[in-house]
């Protein structure tokens, strides 16, 4: 194989954690989100999760609980429910 002198070790920059990833990129989503609209259907919160898993390894059966949790513990409110019963 060849060696290439400006490419050791210690200029590869290390793999980041699948997730620490996702959680740096779950914090930016509210501003993202919310920066031409301030409600947002469950729809386009569960789009947006999913897009920030993509590129992390991470397995997509997460993407439930991922938007569970940021309508449970973090900056998103459910305003109501519609005829289905699902959250608004």
């Amino acid at each position: 194989m060849l060696q290439h002198p400006w490419r050791t070790e210690a200029n590869i920059p290390a793999r980041p954690v699948p997730e620490t990833l996702l959680a740096e990129r779950l914090k930016q989503l509210p501003f993202h989100l919310t920066e031409t609209c301030s409600v947002l259907d469950l729809l386009a919160l569960f789009r947006a999760v999913g897009e920030a898993q993509v590129g992390t390894g991470l397995d997509a059966d997460r993407l439930e609980a991922e938007v569970g949790r940021l309508v449970d513990d973090g900056p998103f409110v459910e305003r109501g429910r519609d005829r289905l019963g699902l959250p608004r």
